[in-house]
């Protein structure tokens, strides 16, 4: 049943740009040895599943399952277990054999075990992790091939501590990769023609979701559309994104530690990355999940550092925290080669 429903229902897989990053997951699934699983990890928004698709073009035996935040160890192994048996997700029925027996028989005709895509939903605030880490195991230890697809926050961290985990990240696109994205030809059209690409591309970084976010919004101006509306437009989804960071920011700055988390956000004025020992010297950690710090571990240096969540909360620092000040800033960049009006 599991390889009938692979060939004549699979899920449609869409092609990544990331051919390199795409060709090395292909090789680590090929080579998997049992007991191990995959963590593809990156921020939301940046390619993750798209990539994975890329890289089961083709493959036989793969199943999808999306794992909600808060999730229990039973629901989990319940809803993964369903889904390559091909049965109803239900606590009362132990698929654990029916489940050995599937993926007995398909290692013995495919010479290799189904492969499953373990899709883990964002937590909202206060919501707790959701308990996967032992049934990803029991899955791996019955030869299924797991792959997590997991954005910062959504992955509890023994999972990724366990030593049975191959840990792939997915980078932002570079502004070439972005640029070449075929969606986004006309995106880019439009913002060259205003001189606004290399603004918008720093100000949004690598992050795919977020230009076809703003390409979106440019696809609903009238056609044509003047240069004053792409600038308005392109002001207004920015600004937009500037007040949710300041919500965020607002929100850890307003509890009891909000001076010692001010001082943070201060050095972040002239730092783009500080020691994590910045946190553990006024013994504050960061709120789970937390929408504009991350920790991230930079090559060549062997440890964390906190830096901005995004190249956006990056500009609100450099502005010193200050809504008024990012926004009239982003106004000037957006508008400083303009011969039109700008909005008041």
């Amino acid at each position: 049943m599991l390889a009938f429903n692979s060939k004549f229902f699979r899920k449609v897989r869409v092609k990544s740009c990331r051919v390199n990053f795409v060709a090395n997951l292909q090789k680590q699934l090929a080579t998997l040895p049992e007991s191990k699983y995959i963590v593809v990890e990156g921020d939301k928004g940046v390619g993750k599943s798209c990539a994975i698709s890329s890289a089961l073009i083709g493959a036989k035996g793969v199943v999808d399952v999306t794992i909600p935040g808060g999730t229990t160890q039973q629901r989990v192994t319940d809803m993964c277990s369903a889904a390559i048996v091909g049965g109803v997700s239900l606590s009362f029925i132990n698929q654990k054999s029916n489940v050995e027996r599937v993926v007995k028989w398909y290692c013995r005709i495919f010479r290799g075990g189904p492969s499953l895509v373990m899709t883990m939903s964002e937590r909202n605030s206060g919501m707790p992790y959701a308990e996967v880490t032992g049934a990803i195991r029991a899955l791996a230890d019955m030869g299924v091939k797991v792959i997590v697809d997991a954005s910062p926050n959504s992955l509890p961290a023994e999972a990724t501590a366990t030593k049975r985990q191959l840990v792939l990240h997915v980078e932002e696109l570079t502004p070439e990769e972005v640029r070449s994205l075929p969606q986004l030809a006309d995106t880019f059209k439009r913002l060259d023609k205003v001189g606004l690409s290399a603004l918008v591309l720093r100000l949004l970084g690598g992050n795919p979701a977020e230009f076809e976010r703003l390409a979106m919004t440019l696809d609903m101006l009238a056609a044509p559309s003047t240069d004053d509306e792409i600038r308005t437009a392109v002001e207004m989804f920015c600004g937009d994104m500037v007040s949710q960071v300041t919500k965020h920011y607002l929100a850890m700055t307003t509890h009891r530690a909000d001076k010692l988390f001010g001082e943070i956000f201060a050095l972040f004025k002239t730092n783009d990355t500080l020691p994590t020992t910045a946190l553990q010297e006024r013994e504050l950690e960061l709120p789970s999940p937390c929408k504009i710090l991350r920790t991230r571990k930079v090559d060549g240096m062997g440890k964390d550092v906190l830096m901005a969540s995004s190249p956006v909360a990056a500009f609100f620092f450099q502005h010193s925290c200050d809504d008024d000040a990012t926004l009239e800033a982003l106004h000037s960049l957006i508008w400083a080669s303009s011969t039109g009006t700008p909005p008041q």
